[in-house]
């Protein structure tokens, strides 16, 4: 029996989110548009350390994305309808990420692979908040 944990497809983040598409938030408790769907980024020290910003103590980065074209044409494909989105996930595995996009109705989840250098493009050109404009030279932490 094949473990789903590990055997997952890898798909292109590009075409799902575009940097343009993408900003991060210091909480969930900022004003989202409608558009928009809640994103929680899980970040380890090697991956890090290639970032030209300020990453939080913890790892942890939370982001909006609005719905691009190819996020919604993909949620079709998977059977999954965009007002039932609840949370998309981004985990460092370090050599790739795990992305998986969680319904409102905690069953319905749907899991892939992308790679670390499209994650690592989508956070060095998006939108972010303030406290993530430049680095600590020494540790990338805040």
């Amino acid at each position: 029996m094949t473990n789903e944990r590990f055997n997952k497809k890898m798909i292109d983040l590009t075409r799902l989110i575009p940097a343009d598409h993408f900003r991060t938030v210091e909480s969930f408790e900022m004003r989202k548009a409608k558009s928009e769907v809640n994103v929680e980024i899980e970040l380890k020290d090697n991956f890090i350390k290639k970032l030209n910003f300020m990453v939080p103590w913890d790892g942890k980065l939370y982001a909006y994305a609005r719905y691009s074209e190819g996020l919604l044409d993909f949620c079709r494909e998977q059977n999954l309808n965009e007002n039932t989105v609840k949370t998309i996930y981004m985990q460092d595995w370090d050599d790739k990420f795990t992305l998986v996009i969680e319904g409102k109705d905690q069953k319905s989840e749907i899991s892939f692979y992308v790679t670390d250098e499209d994650m690592k493009n989508l956070l060095e050109r998006c939108c972010r908040i303030p406290e993530q404009k430049s680095k600590n030279p020494s540790t990338g932490r805040g």
